[in-house]
């Protein structure tokens, strides 16, 4: 090769050049875009005035685009659009006019948003951003969740789906209302309740993830406000106009669905959460009815709810797990669990194997058992005596 051939080098060479020869690289880089820029070969950065790189970020209204309807509630419509700035979908919920049109719905809008978006937990969906735009009104944006929700699995389980049978076993699904109450546990220690856990509400992920979604009537527990947590005015404002009745009466707590609002506790989620668990044991609601005011009336006077066991004969339920979930819906709130720690650690000893066992006492001269009889309980004795006795005829 020539002197002229050597210093005649192309802009492909060059790159190459900077690739094969790691150590000069930068600088050889550098070079070359110099010497590009000199020779007009290449285009220069935008920037913004700041002298940034211009990434092309959206203008307010403009960041969001092909949206396509997923579902429609009461209070807004939920699209999956794609978010122009980070290149990814997401699922943006947009309240409808004619919700906006009383100022207390707006207020309830911006509050769900503000209370998920500040419980960060694995099992909440979160939220990306809130605004309001001309052609969204007000919206806000979060995780585009994949998944169905554990309501639409129930309901297959009922209808006999051998598919479904064989994916969702019972100790499936207990993996599933477990993560559900991670999720409100976590939501109680910051002060919320949910007041709205349902399995409509649960979304279950192709992947394994479980979501507890729609924390639209949420609301901080009396006991947040009463131990001084720091509280959004938006939501103390929600609070201070309840009285309404608000929720899913099949799974409504009694203080709920007769609208005791000053009764609305995380005594009133545990119930829900135990709502959840009788669905998932019977493949049925807790209450059932010929109208949803029917329903209604029967959670307020806590009426017709049998036992699992009773309800769903045929599902063989262990005892164990249904005394759990009686516990949990219990009619007064002081025979429920008190804490959902309360709750998982039974449920934890339940899945894990272990015995679980009620105290009970025996007045004296009270018959336990006889030979013969089909039973299953079994009796540790605690303190006192027991005799034996067999009768001759």
């Amino acid at each position: 090769m020539n002197k002229a051939q050597k210093t005649r080098t192309s802009k492909d060479s060059a790159l190459d050049i900077a690739v094969g020869h790691t150590g000069v690289r930068g600088k050889l880089i550098r070079g070359v875009k110099t010497v590009l820029h000199y020779l007009g070969l290449a285009t220069p950065p935008k920037t913004t005035p700041d002298g940034l790189p211009d990434f092309g970020f959206s203008a307010k209204g403009d960041r969001y685009s092909d949206r396509v309807e997923l579902t429609r509630g009461g209070m807004g419509a939920i699209n999956c659009a794609f978010d122009k700035d980070l290149k990814r979908q997401t699922a943006m919920k947009s309240a409808l006019p004619a919700v906006l049109s009383r100022p207390l719905n707006a207020t309830r809008f911006v509050n769900e948003a503000r209370i998920t978006a500040q419980l960060e937990h694995p099992n909440i969906v979160p939220v990306h951003d809130i605004g309001y735009t001309e052609s969204d009104g007000l919206y806000y944006t979060m995780k585009l969740v994949q998944g169905e929700a554990l309501v639409d699995i129930l309901d297959d389980l009922y209808e006999g789906s051998e598919e479904r049978r064989k994916t969702f076993t019972l100790h499936r699904l207990l993996m599933v209302f477990r993560d559900v109450c991670e999720a409100v546990g976590f939501a109680h220690s910051r002060g919320v309740v949910h007041l709205d856990i349902k399995p409509e509400n649960i979304m279950v992920g192709h992947f394994g993830e479980v979501l507890l979604m729609d924390w639209g009537i949420a609301q901080y527990a009396e006991s947040a406000i009463e131990n001084g947590l720091e509280q959004d005015e938006i939501a103390l404002e929600v609070r201070a106009g309840s009285g309404e009745v608000r929720g899913t009466p099949a799974y409504m707590a009694p203080e709920q669905a007769r609208g005791d609002s000053q009764n609305f506790s995380e005594l009133t989620d545990i119930f829900l959460l135990g709502g959840c668990l009788y669905h998932i044991l019977t493949l049925s609601p807790p209450y059932l009815g010929d109208s949803p005011e029917d329903i209604l009336e029967r959670a307020a006077l806590y009426d017709g709810i049998n036992p699992p066991e009773k309800r769903s004969p045929h599902r063989q339920l262990p005892d164990e797990i249904c005394r759990i979930c009686m516990k949990a819906i219990a009619e007064k709130q002081e025979d429920r669990y008190q804490s959902v720690t309360e709750l998982l650690a039974d449920l934890d000893d339940y899945m894990g194997g272990f015995v679980l066992s009620d105290t009970r006492v025996f007045e004296s001269g009270d018959i336990l058992m006889r030979e013969g009889d089909a039973g299953k309980e079994a009796y540790v004795i605690i303190s006192g005596k027991v005799d034996i006795v067999r009768e001759v005829a």
